[in-house]
């Protein structure tokens, strides 16, 4: 899919307005691993409500660069956001005739007493175009905020972009990323010899299809250095895209990036276990390697445009709809979204 912009003019404005979100420097991690050929950023944020670091990745220094600011700039808004209402149970939201979504249609895990007063957002449901009530701290990641760490807050769907469709994409291939992941209906994937591009040969790699709901390319990838030096364990990727290609090459710099984010130990949720070395190291079974995949040329030039009318497209078949936040747009823009039934 084509970019509305070229990466290094989105950096060019997000390094002039670095103070705005409270980004005090970008690091350069690339050569913490010298087994990959990626680069990998991190940019860092000290008076983060959540997570002071973020990483990004790319095949070129301002990809990467890219990357790590945008997931940054993601948090920091989704930080910052205020409710819309307040204060209001869901029972007099029921009454006041508005479409809304209950915390229990975003997660399973949280219950939420209908007399119970919380805030919301005014968000907007993609296809119906109608406004919708989201709960308040499913949109948050202000950490210093007791519902939101009570009902366990994630950044799945948070997304951004360009323009509002590019933002929207992204959103879009993550939750089905995440709901096909967490399925785990998954199949090994034949691996064209090009991926052997950005990896060294003490790098043993394995590459997943996993079933998705809405029949886009979800992918697994795992790594694993075999030099007697390293710690041994497996570090994972998954990624979503129209294309297959695309899905695989995401889905292996993710694995990557998870290695060097340890690596570096900059990542403020990495748990203790994962630089302890692994006592009995698990081999990998290679995917097997063909001369070259099957891939379907036509979707490496679709426009944004073009996939965003896709997916309302799949989003109508499958009679879902997107309940969608924006936090920002402008020159970038900030969204998060939530599935649900029409």
């Amino acid at each position: 899919m084509a970019r509305i912009k070229p990466s290094l003019e989105t950096v060019n404005y997000l390094l002039e307005n670095l103070d705005k979100f409270g980004i005090s420097r970008i690091s350069d991690l690339t050569y913490l691993d010298s087994s990959f050929k990626l680069f990998v950023y991190s940019a860092i944020r000290p008076s983060a409500k959540s997570l002071t670091s973020s990483m990004g990745k790319g095949i070129t220094i301002e990809d990467a660069k890219c990357s790590a600011l945008m997931e940054s700039v993601e948090t920091f808004y989704a930080e910052e956001v205020l409710p819309d209402v307040s204060n209001t149970s869901l029972k007099n939201i029921i009454s006041s005739n508005n479409y809304f979504i209950r915390p229990d249609q975003i997660s399973s895990f949280v219950s939420i007493s209908e007399e119970f007063p919380i805030d919301w957002c005014w968000g907007t449901l993609l296809n119906l175009q109608k406004e919708v009530l989201i709960p308040h701290c499913f949109l948050s990641l202000d950490s210093n905020n007791v519902m939101n760490r009570l009902v366990g807050q994630n950044s799945n769907g948070l997304a951004s972009g360009n323009s509002f469709e590019e933002a929207l994409i992204y959103s879009f291939w993550e939750l089905n990323e995440r709901i096909s992941v967490k399925n785990n209906k998954k199949s090994e994937l034949l691996v064209d010899k090009k991926f052997s591009f950005c990896i060294d040969d003490n790098i043993e790699c394995i590459f997943y299809l996993y079933e998705s709901p809405f029949c886009i390319p979800v992918v697994g990838c795992q790594i694993r250095n075999k030099s007697p030096l390293d710690i041994g364990k497996i570090f994972a990727g998954y990624a979503s895209h129209s294309n297959i290609y695309f899905a695989m090459e995401r889905a292996l710099f993710e694995a990557i990036q998870s290695k060097v984010g340890v690596i570096s130990g900059v990542r403020d949720d990495i748990t203790d276990e994962l630089y302890v070395r692994a006592s009995k190291k698990t081999e990998l079974k290679e995917s097997p390697r063909i001369e070259r995949m099957l891939l379907n040329y036509a979707l490496y030039e679709i426009s944004v445009s073009e996939e965003f009318k896709n997916i309302k497209n799949i989003l109508s078949q499958h009679k879902k709809d997107l309940a969608y936040y924006c936090y920002i747009q402008s020159e970038i823009t900030v969204l998060k979204s939530f599935l649900v039934d029409i």
